[in-house]
Formats: C-alpha cells, structure tokens, sequence
C-alpha cells in the first residue's frame, strides 16, 4: 500500500480478552471498507477478502504491538486509514496472530506470550505508550 498523505482513524477500536486470557481481539471499524466472499466446489466458503480495487488493508505485527493501513476508493476518491499500538499490555507471539475481514471491519487475533489478564492495564487503553 502507497504511504504519504493525510491518514484518518478508524471510526471505532474495540478489544475483547478470551475467558482464558491466552488472546485479545481487536476490532478496527473502517467505514465503506468492502470484502469479497468466495465459494468453492472443492473448497467451500473461504475467508472475505479486501474487494479488489475498493478496498486495501496492510497489517503488521511486532512482540508488543501492530499496526494497520487501510485504503478504500469509491468513485474515484481514496481515504486512507492508520492504526498503531506502540505497546500493548503484555508481549504477543507476532507469528501466531492473524487477521481476518468483514464488511467494514479488520479483525485482529492477538496471540498472548503469556496467558495473563490484560483488564487492569486495558483501562488506560489498548496502547501503553501512544505518540504524541
């Protein structure tokens, strides 16, 4: 995905702790972002993807934090989306997280290093050290 120009914020994060505190899901609402289902004989239905030329998404994770690039076009106009967590409560196995889409959502799986509860540290959001 291309850098440069203005970025927007996704309209809503929301973070959600599995009951045994091993995972944390993180869900980014990207207005207008698009996806594609597809159906196989062989295979099934497999996972939405990004719809080609309407919408983009880059994720990256590292051991205590990710980030997010989404672009989404519609009739010829591109906005474009950030997200970043500098540092999140606790370190994450970044080869065991994924992510996933839906109509209008990034789903983020985080993978915890240690299966420990977040809640307390989660009060002061999901990234302990913001930039500026």
């Amino acid at each position: 995905m291309a850098d440069g120009g203005d970025f927007e914020d996704p309209l809503s994060v929301n973070h959600e702790e599995s009951n045994d505190f091993s995972k944390v899901t993180v869900k980014l609402q990207i207005p207008q972002f698009t996806v594609e289902k597809k159906f196989s004989l062989f295979k099934g239905k497999s996972k939405p993807k990004p719809k080609a030329g309407e919408s983009e998404a880059d994720v990256i994770f590292d051991d205590w934090g990710f980030k997010v690039q989404a672009a989404v076009t519609k009739k010829g106009k591109t906005t474009k989306y950030f997200y970043k967590v500098n540092k999140l409560p606790g370190e994450i196995s970044k080869d065991d997280c994924t992510f996933e889409f839906d109509k209008e959502i990034i789903i983020l799986n985080l993978v915890k290093k240690e299966a420990d509860t977040w809640v307390a540290k989660l009060e002061n959001g999901l990234d302990q050290e913001p930039d500026d």
